[in-house]
C-alpha cells in the first residue's frame, strides 16, 4: 500500500511539473483562471483566502474545501497586458 501511495504522489508531482495549466486544469487539479473574492487571517495566523473560477466552471476539480493549495501568478500576455493567477492543489502526504 505504501509503495502504490509513493508511485501515486511521484507521478501526480511529475505531471505536475511537466503539464501546462490548462493541462492540469483539464485534470481537475488547476483552477484558471481566478478571482481573489476575500482574505483573512484565521486560526493560527494561516491567511484563507477565498477564491472562484471565472470561467471553466463546468469543468470538474478535485481541490476540496479546506485542503491546502498553491496561488501562483500565471503571466499571460492580453490587451491589457500581462496578467493571470492560477490555484493548483498542493502536492503533499496528506491530500
Amino acid at each position: 500500500m505504501k509503495t502504490e501511495q509513493a508511485e501515486d504522489r511521484r507521478l501526480y508531482r511529475e505531471m505536475a511539473e511537466t503539464a501546462s495549466v490548462n493541462d492540469r486544469r483539464d485534470a481537475g487539479l488547476a483552477w484558471y483562471p481566478i478571482a481573489i473574492k476575500d482574505e483573512e487571517i484565521g486560526r493560527g495566523d494561516y491567511l484563507t483566502v477565498e477564491v472562484e473560477r471565472t470561467t471553466n466552471q463546468d469543468v470538474a476539480h478535485q481541490l476540496r474545501f479546506g485542503a491546502s493549495a498553491v496561488l501562483f501568478p500565471i503571466m499571460m500576455r492580453s490587451t491589457t497586458g500581462w496578467k493571470g493567477l492560477s490555484l493548483f492543489r498542493a502536492a503533499t502526504g496528506s491530500n
